[in-house]
């Protein structure tokens, strides 16, 4: 009589367990970056959100002081603000008046923080002609 010797299999190989592994990361990675995306642009909105509240604040300044603060001193303002009038990366917001182009300008430097970039957020409020 001839005896069989059945081989079971219990567990993976590591080859399927290296495969399985490797998915995994490859499946991370593409998530990870995806939530990058979507945290930046999370924070570009956060900051036009910003600077549209300390817009509405000048605005508001304006009204009670008949002129806009100058240049420089969103300081006077920021009582109007729920703290101090920075962008989404911590750094404070850039306010210029007089401008050439309109009444007044606010800038965040955007992601990279260097001034006149492509990742720049800016607003200009233009000039009110009703008066």
């Amino acid at each position: 009589m001839q005896q069989t010797h059945s081989r079971t299999r219990r567990g993976f190989s590591l080859l399927e367990l290296m495969v399985v592994i490797l998915i995994m990361g490859v499946l991370s990675t593409i998530v990870g970056i995806n939530i990058f995306k979507q945290q930046d642009k999370a924070k570009v909105r956060a900051t036009q959100i910003q600077i549209e509240t300390v817009a509405k604040a000048l605005r508001i300044y304006k009204l009670d002081h008949d002129e806009y603060p100058p240049s420089g001193r969103l300081d006077l303002v920021e009582g109007e603000l729920d703290g101090e009038a920075v962008d989404a990366w911590k750094r404070r917001l850039e306010y210029y008046y007089p401008s050439a182009n309109c009444e007044f300008m606010i800038i965040s430097n955007g992601k990279d923080g260097i001034p006149q970039t492509e990742d720049d957020i800016v607003h200009e409020q233009p000039f009110d002609n009703q008066g």
